[in-house]
């Protein structure tokens, strides 16, 4: 069971997790920043009871959120990157508490399961079992209606949808408000008739 104010965060939490990578790589990544109240997340750590424990119960998310975001605004983009890592490493291990983690997710455990995350190679096949920890994320969307619409959340959306003609359209824009699909699937039928 999870506690919607403590174990669910919004999706641009990950902003910091962004703002760090960019910072090793040199570059500014596509920040993916979309309205807080656009849509929540919570990852599982499914333990050996098959009980779903949220990483929330056992990494202080928020601090950890805030340490990171310090250490890529003192990242240099031509420095060395290694002090860098360390700090962003030792952060992970301070706000990581294995007292509270599901039975058999130790610290290098949880981070071979966040390599496990960027690496496609790592899955729930027998022949990388105990590589990785099942996990899943869980992600919720707030869909807006003609009754809720906001133009700052349509301005920040991170869901969109292409159309044939090239155009994309924020994902509550093309379902409700200012209703795209219907002119979009109508332009379609149009040209199937043809």
């Amino acid at each position: 069971m999870t506690h919607p104010k403590e174990d669910w965060f919004p999706l641009s939490a990950a902003v910091p997790l962004v703002r760090y990578g960019g910072a090793l790589a040199g570059s500014t990544p596509v920040n993916h920043a979309c309205h807080p109240h656009c849509g929540i997340m919570t990852l599982l750590f499914v333990g050996p009871d098959r009980n779903p424990v949220p990483v929330t119960r056992f990494l202080d998310l928020y601090g950890l959120l805030r340490e990171i975001d310090g250490v890529a605004a003192g990242t240099r983009p031509n420095g060395s990157k290694v002090f860098s890592k360390i700090r962003a490493l030792e952060a992970l291990h301070r706000f990581f508490h294995a007292d509270r983690a599901p039975k058999g997710l130790s610290f290098p455990r949880f981070l071979q399961t966040l390599d496990g995350f960027a690496d496609r190679k790592y899955s729930w096949d027998e022949r990388f079992r105990g590589h990785t920890y099942k996990s899943f994320f869980v992600l919720g969307m707030h869909f807006m209606d003609a009754y809720n619409y906001d133009l700052e959340r349509v301005s920040r959306c991170g869901v969109h949808y292409a159309a044939p003609d090239g155009r994309t359209y924020p994902f509550c824009t093309y379902n409700a408000g200012p209703v795209h699909r219907n002119r979009v699937e109508e332009r379609i039928a149009a040209l199937r008739e043809r």
